[in-house]
């Protein structure tokens, strides 16, 4: 299905907060003083804790996102984040990860240059087109082999929800305009860390994913790159059901998603369930065992 026949989505990129003082006014034309290349920056499309994103296009008409990264306390401290972002990009390169194109430094700021995706899943969450075996299988098979990539360098993306997983339009160059093939791409490995560095007082988690070997890891066991597979499962149990789901900190130590999966009563919703176990331990050992017993259970569904 081509995304021209798609309806348009529901939910836009929320915007910066009006507060945020923006390091670019929108229409600035920034000019990489190493290639030369000028991208004109068209409107901020999201912030994070660490960046502005903004929609950009360049001189060949490439439709890019630029993230500027936010002031740390100290120029060394700016450098150093931006070269970990930046190394972590460049070695992740794939199909199934959002695409570095380059980077460079103006006026005091850092600049990464990215391509741009269509929108998140969160957008297409609840849509007619977008729910079901189907789409969970579609989803998985580009995200987990993502993952799988990140778990082959020793990195732990751990937070992998639905607002950093995008749907991607591939451009068709002869005809022009948006058609072309549709992907799903991860985003947003700025917080990935070396799983040897995983702890529950080293991470920020996210309260609405929040893993329960974060909440109590003598209970469920120390993090390790699991945390990964059990994120999958909660965003492709969302995906299934069309909807988002919240749970609490006591809902997840009492495995409360892995049983609505189990209450679905398909061979999708108990390999969802296996994912998102409270214990470590009984997760999947891989993003790749993950799609195995997956790609078969929403074939059955």
């Amino acid at each position: 299905m081509r995304m021209s026949e798609l309806p348009p989505p529901m939910q836009p990129v929320p915007p910066p907060s009006p507060r945020t003082v923006l390091p670019f006014a929108p229409h600035s034309v920034l000019d990489n003083p190493a290639t030369g290349t000028s991208y004109r920056l068209l409107r901020p499309i999201g912030e994070g804790h660490f960046g502005i994103v903004y929609a950009a296009i360049d001189t060949w008409e490439n439709e890019l996102a630029i993230k500027v990264l936010k002031p740390q306390p100290s120029p060394q401290e700016d450098a150093n984040k931006a070269a970990a972002e930046i190394d972590k990009l460049v070695m992740l390169r794939s199909p199934y990860l959002t695409y570095i194109y380059e980077a460079f430094a103006i006026n005091g700021y850092y600049c990464i240059v990215t391509e741009r995706c269509e929108h998140p899943l969160s957008a297409a969450l609840g849509q007619p087109w977008f729910k079901g075996p189907n789409s969970v299988r579609s989803v998985a098979r580009c995200l987990l082999q993502a993952v799988q990539r990140m778990h082959d360098f020793q990195l732990v993306h751990q937070d992998i929800h639905l607002d950093n997983v995008f749907v991607a339009v591939t451009r068709d160059a002869l005809v022009g305009g948006p058609a072309g093939a549709t992907t799903f791409k991860l985003g947003d490995v700025g917080l990935a860390k070396p799983v040897h560095q995983l702890n529950p007082f080293n991470t920020n988690v996210n309260p609405e994913t929040v893993a329960p070997e974060f909440l109590d890891p003598a209970a469920f066991g120390t993090p390790d790159h699991r945390v990964d597979i059990y994120h999958c499962g909660l965003l492709l149990l969302q995906v299934l059901v069309g909807e988002r789901l919240r749970f609490t900190p006591d809902q997840i130590r009492a495995a409360a998603p892995a049983h609505h999966a189990l209450s679905l009563g398909t061979p999708l919703g108990a390999a969802l369930a296996e994912a998102l176990h409270r214990r470590v331990g009984r997760r999947y050992a891989s993003a790749r065992d993950f799609w195995t017993a997956l790609a078969p259970a929403a074939v059955a569904s």
